[in-house]
């Protein structure tokens, strides 16, 4: 029975280890961020979808207006009030004619999407006489916080392109296409192959050459 009992108490060791080790893995996984950094990850920002809140979620967001780039049409000289006589028009400086700035509000309405992946099961009892167990304990971690980098670096250039696609900004580069050669994309459909298919209208020839 002692014998028994010190068996268990070691394997419930490991088993707090791996327990505390998820303390940590945020961390892992911004630390990994930083040393590899990734176009896609990087650039669109990201925030928790909070629970408890229900499947379908509001945001509002705001569309500030677009101020000139160009031309200095919108400036006048700085005068003060005259009288007008002949073909001057005169000036009352006291007339205030602003250009307008526009802006806009936008409700959009979104849900989520998940994904899980999973290691081979891990016998805790077989990991006592593993060779060097604790350094392989550390690549793991270090393995999994790539690799879900990765999965989310995937994530948003594929979420990427069908925001494009959705709206009718897809287009194929090549010589001579028009920007009507649009393509359609969908990242969460396959063929029976389970390969992601993206669809595009391109002509047969360049209007020069004819179709044979």
């Amino acid at each position: 029975m002692n014998n028994f009992s010190l068996t268990e108490l070691g394997v419930g060791d490991y088993e707090q280890g791996f327990v505390d080790a998820l303390e940590f893995k945020e961390r892992l996984i911004q630390q990994k961020q930083l040393q590899k950094p990734s176009l896609w990850l990087s650039m669109i920002n990201r925030t928790p979808y909070v629970l408890g809140q229900g499947l379908v979620r509001k945001i509002h967001r705001f569309h500030a207006g677009i101020a000139e780039h160009r031309g200095l049409q919108k400036w006048n000289p700085i005068q003060i009030s005259r009288v007008g006589a002949g073909t001057d028009p005169g000036f009352y400086a006291c007339n205030y004619n602003p250009h307008l700035v526009k802006h806009g509000f936008q409700t959009i309405e979104y849900s989520g999407v998940m994904t899980s992946r999973r290691t081979e099961h891990i016998c805790l009892r077989d990991i006592r006489f593993m060779w060097e167990f604790q350094q392989q304990l550390g690549l793991w971690g270090g393995f999994l916080a790539e690799y879900t980098n990765e999965v989310w670096e995937n994530f948003f250039r594929e979420q990427y392109i069908k925001f494009a696609v959705d709206n009718n900004n897809g287009f194929v580069a090549t010589d001579g296409a028009a920007n009507s050669l649009a393509f359609a994309y969908d990242p969460f459909a396959t063929d029976t192959d389970g390969d992601n298919v993206l669809t595009a209208s391109l002509p047969c020839r360049p209007p020069w050459v004819p179709c044979r």
